[in-house]
């Protein structure tokens, strides 16, 4: 996907993908754009700091879901993310470890992680002023 720069929302949607590079995204069409990636094991973020609404161009009401249910995803660089998005990965349930930058991430949207029952590391400490219902229910 080198060459591939917009992503529309439900792009992935259910798909056997198991690796996605999104260095080249400059558009996000929507929300769930992985939504039910069940066999995702890797996902490339772009690198440097990247704004998933304000550089992808993301509406209010889209921001969201990405990773949904992406059941074999275990770990995540955000590290160079300056947002995050609602429900990011709701109910990925073998995520166990998200690398955020204290210095970026202010805000912890709700239900950002909602499900990830083996959750065990957010990478740096952050302290965020803000964390949404639900952004870590059944976290255990």
């Amino acid at each position: 996907m080198k060459n591939v720069t917009y992503l529309k929302e439900y792009e992935f949607r259910d798909s056997g993908l198991t690796s996605i590079d999104l260095s080249n995204i400059q558009h996000i069409g929507g929300s769930d754009v992985c939504y039910g990636c069940t066999n995702l094991t890797t996902v490339t973020f772009p690198s440097p700091s990247f704004d998933w609404f304000d550089n992808y161009n993301t509406s209010s009401d889209n921001k969201g879901s990405f990773f949904r249910n992406c059941t074999s995803l275990t770990s995540v660089d955000l590290s160079n993310a300056l947002s995050i998005g609602k429900g990011m990965f709701y109910g990925d349930t073998s995520l166990t470890t998200i690398t955020l930058s204290a210095s970026n991430i202010t805000s912890i949207p709700y239900e950002f992680c909602r499900g990830c029952s083996n959750l065990t590391s957010l990478g740096e400490k952050i302290t965020p002023t803000y964390i949404g219902d639900r952004a870590f229910e059944g976290c255990t």
